[in-house]
């Protein structure tokens, strides 16, 4: 017997897809999709009050279905003790780069994973935690 995947974590290095294929996995599975980065960040990349972001994780990871993309190590636990399936995107550095810039260039307007007020735009701190990724994160696990 097979359970139905009700519950998807997502995370990986920035620029390695997560928000691309959790939007389509979203749609062709018809799961409520949360994109983490959508609840980190407030208006001009700003961060929410830790607390309250961890609120609205617990809020999303008690509902009974969900597709949740983003990378906060801190908060991993909380989504992958309650996960179905986790998906680690781990592709190189070199793709990831070439995947931020891309989307840079091409803009799409109807992609809705970021925080209202935080237009698209490659910021050295983005760059800097891709690099680093694995390294400076994954080893908090």
């Amino acid at each position: 017997m097979t359970l139905p995947l009700k519950r998807i974590m997502i995370f990986g290095r920035p620029g390695s897809g997560k928000s691309t294929f959790a939007a389509w996995t979203s749609g062709s599975m018809t799961l409520p999709l949360h994109h983490l980065d959508k609840h980190f960040y407030v208006k001009d990349w700003v961060e929410q009050d830790y607390n309250e972001f961890l609120q609205i994780q617990q809020d999303f990871v008690n509902n009974e279905c969900w597709i949740i993309d983003g990378n906060n190590t801190r908060s991993l636990e909380m989504r992958w003790s309650k996960a179905d399936l986790v998906l680690y995107f781990n592709f190189s550095k070199a793709i990831c780069y070439f995947r931020i810039f891309k989307r840079f260039l091409r803009q799409n307007k109807l992609f809705d994973d970021r925080a209202p007020g935080c237009a698209e735009k490659i910021r050295l701190s983005l760059l800097k935690y891709m690099w680093g990724f694995e390294a400076g994160q994954l080893h908090e696990i």
